[in-house]
């Protein structure tokens, strides 16, 4: 039996090299998903945020209001 179903990335997602992305994920706008890390199936993940591991977990969460995109910057640089 073969199974499949869509991936949803938002605006601005980073996957990281090596990273793997398991069918029925979807990722809200500037998610980055480390190197090297699984994200299982169904996963719906928070704008904003950052993953990493196998299985992946929110490592980071973006602050809200006047320091969001300070953050923004920090996690995409990271």
């Amino acid at each position: 039996m073969f199974k499949s179903d869509f991936i949803r990335l938002g605006n601005g997602c980073s996957i990281g090299p090596g990273a793997f992305v398991h069918y029925g994920v979807a990722m809200g706008d500037h998610v980055v998903l480390d190197a090297d890390s699984f994200l299982m199936k169904g996963e719906v993940l928070d704008s904003h945020t950052g993953w990493r591991g196998n299985p992946a977990k929110l490592v980071r969460r973006a602050a809200e209001g006047a320091d969001a995109a300070r953050d923004e910057y920090r996690i995409a640089a990271e």
